[in-house]
């Protein structure tokens, strides 16, 4: 990893094998691959390669987004790590910002391994304005996501998965660092057992949930996973309702702690777990 780069080597040749090395813990053997890359750039896998050889250069976008993709953005790093010509100086920015092999922080390595397992089918999330009592499997075409929302406003949250499935949904509040919340499975929403590919969150509910403060950029998130491992995201334990009828009048989430972040990473890096995520990223005004 720290060897010079050879003559006529590309920067960003060594600049995204530097970078995988460091990730290499939390990435799959595909997500390393040009294609892959491509796929995060927008372009053919044949722009990867023309960029590796250094026939074209990286442009700023384009570093914006791999930075963006892999998470890099909640180290504080941005496009102009790939302004690094130098690969000690540039292994030692990953350093210094404790990315991946270099992490120290549980929670900020959870948000890591989160985004790392994103998937593009499958499962997704969303959340949208309540609109009255509904219940689990209504038609959902003709209701718009919402991308900014007002505190106090009320709202459900959509997720799709696959029928038998068991879901976290977790909230990132991106201006506060390394802080993430689960929305459920918690005492007031106790149950994400999926019987049916679409449910919503809070169910029956007739008033949804009250959006909170702090104001700003949020990512929401839907993670699937073993029933043990998802319980994880509660802290381990859930004070079920014993009315799941019961209306729920405000959200509110368990706030992850470092100890409950390493317990999940050492589920999932003991590779007896493994989870797959949806994303979705709102503003609250």
């Amino acid at each position: 990893m720290n060897e010079r780069p050879k003559a006529g080597m590309a920067d960003f040749d060594w600049q995204i094998r530097t970078l995988f090395e460091v990730l290499g813990a939390h990435l799959t053997a595909e997500q390393m691959k040009n294609a892959y890359v491509a796929q995060v750039l927008g372009i053919e896998p044949s722009g990867v390669t023309q960029r590796r050889n250094g026939k074209t250069a990286l442009r700023i976008g384009e570093a914006a987004k791999i930075v963006d993709h892999y998470g890099l953005n909640i180290y504080g790093l941005d496009h102009r790590l790939f302004d690094i010509d130098q690969q000690e100086r540039f292994l030692q920015e990953l350093k210094d910002h404790g990315v991946g092999i270099y992490e120290t922080n549980p929670r900020r390595r959870l948000a890591q391994a989160l985004d790392a397992a994103q998937v593009k089918s499958g499962l997704s999330v969303d959340i949208r304005e309540a609109r009255g009592k509904r219940g689990i499997s209504y038609d959902l075409d003709d209701c718009e996501a919402l991308h900014v929302f007002r505190v106090g406003q009320r709202v459900e949250i959509i997720v799709r998965a696959s029928a038998g499935s068991h879901i976290a949904v977790v909230q990132r509040i991106l201006d506060l660092d390394y802080v993430m919340e689960t929305l459920a499975p918690t005492a007031t929403l106790p149950d994400t057992f999926t019987t049916e590919p679409t449910f919503v969150l809070p169910g029956n509910s007739s008033v949804g949930l009250k959006i909170r403060n702090p104001t700003g950029p949020y990512k929401l998130l839907a993670i699937e996973g073993d029933e043990d491992l998802i319980a994880l995201f509660a802290g381990g334990q859930l004070d079920l309702l014993k009315d799941g009828t019961e209306q729920i009048k405000e959200l509110r989430p368990v706030r992850i702690t470092d100890q409950m972040a390493k317990a999940i990473l050492e589920r999932l890096e003991d590779r007896n777990s493994a989870i797959r995520c949806a994303a979705y990223e709102y503003i609250v005004a």
